[in-house]
């Protein structure tokens, strides 16, 4: 049986504070994440890719997606910088769409 150290455990992201921009997901409320078959399947991408794009898949049903790289970090556990990575690599690959950016806030859609 391994022994897990207080100091070695990190919290999972939905267990970590919240981000203080309008979050369109509450984590503590998630029971699970649909991931589409198109994007589950889809071997061009990876799978931080899989969960981000599903992420936005969520977020863009209601009036697209206005969530920060901050926030889309928390939910999928990693840094702002990785999910710009992440984004400009699903837009390459013509998985989201920017509608618009007006130099502060962006609006993303799954195409």
């Amino acid at each position: 049986m391994n022994n897990i150290h207080n100091s070695d455990y990190v919290l999972p992201p939905w267990e970590k504070s919240p981000s203080p921009e309008a979050p369109t997901i509450n984590p503590r409320q998630l029971k699970g994440l649909y991931i589409p078959a198109k994007y589950l399947y889809s071997e061009d991408l990876t799978p931080q890719e899989k969960i981000l794009v599903s992420f936005i898949n969520v977020m863009d049903q209601e009036n697209h997606c206005y969530a920060s790289n901050k926030y889309l970090g928390y939910l999928v556990g990693v840094s702002e910088k990785t999910i710009a990575n992440m984004l400009i690599s699903l837009k390459a690959k013509n998985y989201v769409e920017l509608v618009s950016f007006d130099g502060i806030k962006r609006v993303l859609k799954c195409i």
